[in-house]
């Protein structure tokens, strides 16, 4: 990975490398603090945790060890996603497992709760953080997503439209939403069979072209 350093040598630096270390030193401090709230909303009782909000308390660590040491180390997603936008590190399967857990995770903070609630919670989730990565395929692989979230739509009776109307709140532009579930579609993949719904994905597009057509400014006029 890519790693910014959280040390700071400014002797003989010019003012530009200097204010250059100096933000680079202030995102990981950014990212530290990050770490740092999700270790609190963890049981605080728990000696380890205490250990690593100890250390972190102490020191400004630097961003392999913040990753490696903490939040790899606590199963921290959101902050995992967070560190690799940071260092720019690319790596598109450890991107897609990152997702897949931060959706895991908030379906599990929800779980028996009524399915309205679990739409809203997962999906202000991914507003919040859409609105973060989603200018970035990289860090945001909207391909993925679609399938990922039109499968929980199956899998825990969401309302149908949902993933799409979720990802327009962020916003994904809706041409680039039709031409992902076009491809969707197209690549007939067995799990809508298995879920004894092969034409979900269709039905989706429908209800999305429906969108457009009875809110056509959802286009860009330069589009």
């Amino acid at each position: 990975m890519c790693a910014k350093s959280s040390s700071t040598q400014a002797g003989g630096a010019t003012d530009g490398e200097f204010l250059h270390e100096l933000e680079e030193k202030l995102e990981v401090a950014r990212l530290q603090v990050q770490v740092c709230e999700a270790l609190a909303r963890m049981s605080t009782r728990l000696p380890r945790v205490q250990e690593a909000l100890g250390q972190l308390n102490a020191e400004l660590v630097d961003i392999t060890r913040l990753y490696g040491d903490f939040a790899d180390l606590f199963r921290l997603s959101e902050c995992k996603l967070a560190i690799i936008h940071c260092a720019g590190h690319h790596d598109p399967t450890l991107v897609e497992s990152l997702w897949q857990e931060i959706v895991q995770k908030e379906l599990s903070d929800s779980a028996g709760s009524p399915a309205d609630t679990r739409m809203t919670m997962l999906g202000n989730k991914l507003v919040r953080l859409g609105k973060t990565y989603a200018s970035s395929d990289r860090f945001f692989p909207l391909a993925f997503l679609v399938k990922l979230l039109e499968r929980k739509v199956l899998e825990l009776d969401f309302a149908q439209d949902w993933a799409f109307s979720t990802l327009l709140s962020i916003p994904v532009p809706i041409s680039k939403l039709l031409t992902i579930y076009d491809r969707l579609f197209k690549a007939k993949d067995p799990c809508w069979q298995s879920a004894r719904r092969p034409l979900h994905v269709l039905d989706a597009i429908y209800l999305l072209l429906t969108k457009y057509a009875t809110e056509p400014t959802l286009v860009p006029a330069y589009e």
